[in-house]
């Protein structure tokens, strides 16, 4: 049975990770309003903060835009492979600008599917 609150969509961003004040890359698996799945660099620890930087082609008018923003979040599951590690992330506390981007991100996606 599914638990989460929103669907999650199968899109590959490219990131920023900042965890314990260091900055690794990384890239989505799949992302949500509420949350992301990612690999990321380094050995993020369940439970610990983390900040996600995604840069988003976003459709303005007539227009795409690039808009970088800031996800906050808490690390919710990390799993370790060889040279990188999965973390599902819990989104919180978004920004009200984060938080339309990413509506609008994903329903484009969403609509593309």
């Amino acid at each position: 049975m599914e638990r989460r609150r929103s669907p999650r969509l199968p899109v590959k961003v490219e990131l920023e990770a900042r965890i314990d004040g260091q900055t690794v890359p990384g890239v989505t698996v799949n992302l949500s309003l509420t949350g992301a799945c990612a690999l990321v660099q380094g050995e993020p620890k369940e439970f610990s903060q983390i900040e996600l930087v995604l840069k988003l082609p976003i459709q303005v008018e007539e227009e795409e835009e690039l808009f970088e923003l800031e996800f906050p979040g808490v690390v919710v599951r990390a799993e370790p492979t060889d040279s990188r590690t999965i973390v599902a992330v819990m989104f919180q506390r978004l920004s009200v600008e984060s938080e339309w981007a990413l509506s609008k991100f994903l329903l484009n996606q969403f609509d593309e599917a």
